[in-house]
């Protein structure tokens, strides 16, 4: 009888404590930030994530390992300060069978619930077959 893994529910949501007496430190300057931003607003307009394009304007990247092993998003929405990443692989290590674009598919039907989609994205997404 094969081992089914345990698996704990967890809270997705981080809450964000503003303690203002902290010292902040810039960790990078404003013109590197706002480079970086656009080419990661590219990314999602013109490149391999495409796929997470929703209401808002989208910044991130996608990326995969040796054969597709794993494959994942990460995206922010400039706007709203939010960062969020879908990541997929297989515990055994086999290949997924599809790209980064499923991953960023993933990313924008996730934050299109929440921000608003611009297409009307499928719910539901067929895994692939290993």
């Amino acid at each position: 009888m094969q081992k089914t893994p345990s698996c704990k529910k967890l809270n997705p949501f981080y809450e964000f404590n503003d303690d203002s007496t902290r010292t902040r430190k810039n960790v990078m300057s404003p013109e590197v930030a706002q480079a970086l931003t656009k080419a990661f607003k590219n990314v999602v307009q013109e490149g391999t994530g495409k796929n997470a394009q929703i209401s808002l304007e989208v910044a991130g990247k996608t990326g995969t390992t040796d054969e597709n092993r794993n494959v994942w998003f990460i995206g922010f929405i400039p706007e709203k300060h939010v960062v969020t990443g879908i990541w997929l692989g297989n515990e055994n290590q086999k290949p997924l069978g599809d790209s980064s674009k499923l991953a960023a598919k993933l990313w924008a039907n996730y934050m299109g619930s929440i921000y608003g989609n611009k297409q009307q994205a499928p719910r539901t997404i067929a895994p692939s077959q290993t």
